[in-house]
């Protein structure tokens, strides 16, 4: 729940209000005349942590936009500088929140990924960026009717001893993301080639791509810690694939043989 101002909403965010009365998270966002400089990140530019705080500082005039206090009981403050009404808005206070650090605290992660919906069931393409994330969910919507949930993003957490991939308005240059949470199916590790080829993916290299595609501040151990113990248990519980594909429907068709 957000107190404070009113802001522009982003289109992206209507799928995910709720009406629910008992919030998870509470933000109260003040504005304020003037936020006190730090030595810290005087000389700073953009997002900027110092001991648990974050700041965003403006490139041209290298001023402090915001800052962001995170309290006990999941009590959020921002203090938010009149002079830079025109930055206020949905996707600022997305970003500024840090959801992946807040959500890893109830053993939630996000994994950058493709996610599509293929008869009640989540895939999940992961690779790293330009390998074709988004065209392999092109074609199982083209090719066998799968529906694109997010393009960019799934939040992955377990419930009731399922794992589940949920949608999130993290949505990237996709601009596709819708609420849904399914169960996940498998996880698909996805590189280049010139022909396609499916194998069970090994341990090491499941685990390898979940810790570079979740987002997570590699500096801080705890939450080290905790993507790493999603990740073993993640990995034993749900099948993971390597996918080496062409962009065409055959990449589809043999996916779908070990599925």
């Amino acid at each position: 729940m957000i107190e404070g101002p009113a802001f522009t909403e982003a289109a992206y965010l209507s799928p995910f209000r709720t009406d629910e009365l008992m919030p998870d998270i509470t933000v109260n966002v003040m504005l304020t005349e003037t936020i006190t400089p730090e030595e810290k990140i005087r000389d700073c530019v953009g997002w900027v942590t110092v001991e648990d705080n974050h700041f965003l500082i403006d490139s041209k005039d290298h001023q402090i936009i915001a800052k962001t206090i995170y309290n006990a009981h999941d009590q959020i403050q921002v203090f938010f500088d009149k002079d830079h009404l025109e930055c206020y808005g949905s996707t600022f206070l997305i970003r500024i929140l840090r959801l992946p650090s807040l959500l890893l605290k109830r053993n939630e992660v996000f994994l950058h990924s493709s996610f599509i919906e293929k008869d009640g069931e989540a895939i999940l393409f992961t690779a790293k960026c330009q390998t074709g994330k988004s065209t392999q969910a092109a074609l199982w919507e083209k090719h066998r009717g799968a529906y694109i949930v997010n393009g960019d993003r799934a939040l992955i957490r377990k419930e009731n001893g399922v794992w589940l991939a949920c949608g999130s308005p993290y949505c990237g240059t996709s601009k596709i993301c819708h609420n849904r949470t399914l169960p996940i199916r498998a996880i698909v590790i996805l590189s280049k080639a010139k022909e396609n080829m499916v194998r069970r993916a090994g341990v090491s290299e499941a685990f390898s791509s979940m810790l570079e595609g979740c987002s997570f501040d590699t500096s801080c151990m705890s939450e080290v810690d905790t993507v790493t113990r999603i990740a073993v248990d993640l990995i034993t519980s749900v099948p993971f694939y390597t996918l080496a594909c062409t962009p065409d429907v055959q990449a589809v068709d043999e996916l779908e043989k070990v599925l």
